[in-house]
């Protein structure tokens, strides 16, 4: 039961890193400054990771509510609480970011 878990965690983990990567391209003061339309396509491709995000986590949660084990299960809760929190923190970047350039 585990293995299908552990897909779902890389998946979401990549996504997350994923959006890590574009949020910190738009950070670069420097980017803002000298190419404001890279930084309008780094926050739609932000926006269509943050999809993609949504769709992954609400099938990694799916596919949690089968797990039995609860150790195995717990394991996951707290992997799946932690990139929650790295996607909200990265939100608010983006939301910042978008009043700054404002869009």
């Amino acid at each position: 039961m585990s293995d299908p878990m552990t897909g779902w965690k890389e998946e979401y983990t990549a996504e997350v890193n994923n959006l890590t990567t574009i949020v910190s391209s738009i950070d670069n003061p420097k980017v803002g400054k000298t190419e404001p339309k890279l930084v309008k396509i780094r926050l739609e491709e932000a926006e269509q990771c943050i999809h993609r995000i949504k769709e992954v986590k609400k099938s990694f949660g799916l596919e949690l509510r089968l797990v039995k084990d609860r150790n195995i299960k717990l394991s996951f809760e707290e992997a799946a609480k932690s990139l929650d929190a790295r996607v909200t923190s990265l939100l608010k970047e983006i939301r910042s970011i978008k009043l700054v350039f404002i869009f």
